[in-house]
């Protein structure tokens, strides 16, 4: 009973680090890409190349190519994907490529988020309170299709695409989001873009960061926080030429790209909770409802300093008593 009890004491002054004796639980950690997949309890990663030359019958040249990678980080996820079709060529030409979906994802899973009091003339007691998270999505993305030239009795055209998608919950309370943009352009069409956003990012005319929806969260008990996130891309032409008279040469460049970071967000609070309280996590880098760094989180309150002190005491006499 001693030794339990002082362990309780050595969790609550080493910032949570675990929740009435039980040490804290695992993160997971999962990246895939066409390469393969990985997941871990630490950051883990995967990537994916691929390029190809083009050549037609009179020697005209160019290049496809694919590139996927995903990865995480105690606090982040980041998924990126390309695909291109560059060419330029004349008589006896004939290409046809499609390239997609070439899809790279990451999430990570942290389960020891945890609601603490601050002041106790302003919590009341409460064993629950409302709550959302600030999320960071950086990144670029791009779409290009252009098509110029003739190829000689024969249509020709291409497109690209790019996607980026984010995922996740709250203890239990999902978000998602999804936003894509399409270009083509052909001989017999005007270049064309579009495009498209909902959940998260409803509205918006680039992806960026978000804040999610009120969720109703314990107060001194750990929970579960999860955030996804992925990326598409696509590039594809066709196009032949017969070789008979006139203008016989195209130039040809179909590019998708995404690829972004999605993150807590750094700037501001983590949560968004009522005065009063504050939210750690020890797996995902979030001390007083800050992500961690050498100079982000604020010095401790002498309480504070005096409880973790006390915890400091309690491992030297665990380490006496196994000692002795």
């Amino acid at each position: 009973m001693k030794t339990k009890a002082v362990l309780t004491l050595v969790c609550a002054g080493l910032w949570g680090l675990c929740i009435g004796g039980a040490a804290q639980a695992t993160p997971v950690f999962t990246a895939a890409t066409d390469s393969g997949s990985s997941s871990g309890s630490s950051p883990v990663s995967s990537s994916y190349t691929i390029s190809t030359p083009i050549h037609s019958q009179s020697g005209d040249d160019g290049s496809w190519s694919v590139n996927e990678s995903a990865g995480t980080g105690s606090g982040s996820v980041t998924a990126a994907s390309s695909a291109s079709v560059i060419f330029s060529g004349g008589s006896g030409c004939c290409v046809e490529l499609g390239l997609g979906p070439n899809s790279a994802s990451a999430s990570a899973a942290f389960y020891d988020f945890v609601i603490t009091c601050t002041d106790s003339s302003l919590c009341g007691g409460a064993t629950q309170v409302s709550g959302s998270v600030n999320f960071d999505l950086s990144g670029t993305f791009e779409t290009t299709a252009s098509d110029t030239g003739e190829f000689t009795g024969e249509d020709h055209g291409g497109n690209s695409y790019m996607y980026v998608g984010v995922n996740g919950s709250v203890d239990g309370a999902g978000f998602s989001g999804v936003f894509t943009q399409s270009e083509s352009d052909s001989q017999n069409s005007p270049p064309d873009e579009s495009d498209s956003a909902s959940g998260v990012f409803a509205g918006d005319s680039v992806p960026t960061g978000f804040t999610t929806g009120l969720a109703t969260l314990p107060v001194g008990a750990p929970f579960e926080v999860s955030l996804g996130v992925s990326a598409d891309s696509g590039a594809g032409y066709s196009g032949s030429n017969t070789g008979v008279g006139g203008d016989t040469s195209v130039s040809v460049d179909m590019e998708g790209t995404s690829s972004f970071t999605l993150s807590f967000d750094p700037p501001n609070s983590v949560f968004n909770l009522p005065d009063g309280y504050t939210v750690s996590s020890v797996s995902a880098d979030i001390v007083n409802n800050e992500v961690y760094t050498s100079t982000s989180v604020s010095v401790p309150e002498p309480a504070t300093l005096s409880l973790l002190g006390l915890g400091l005491a309690g491992v030297g006499f665990l380490r006496r008593r196994k000692a002795s």
